[in-house]
């Protein structure tokens, strides 16, 4: 089986990641996933 891996750049997402991470989590339960924070001036 071939695996799936889910790249994500996140800068300054705070408000936003979790819901993306969640809602990825609920839609491709298998894939993997790596967050890329490059630097945020918040709590990314």
């Amino acid at each position: 089986m071939r695996k799936i891996l889910i790249v994500i750049p996140a800068y300054n997402e705070e408000d936003n990641i979790t819901t993306v991470i969640n809602e990825l989590r609920d839609e491709y339960p298998s894939y993997d996933y790596v967050i890329v924070n490059d630097g945020s001036l918040d709590r990314t």
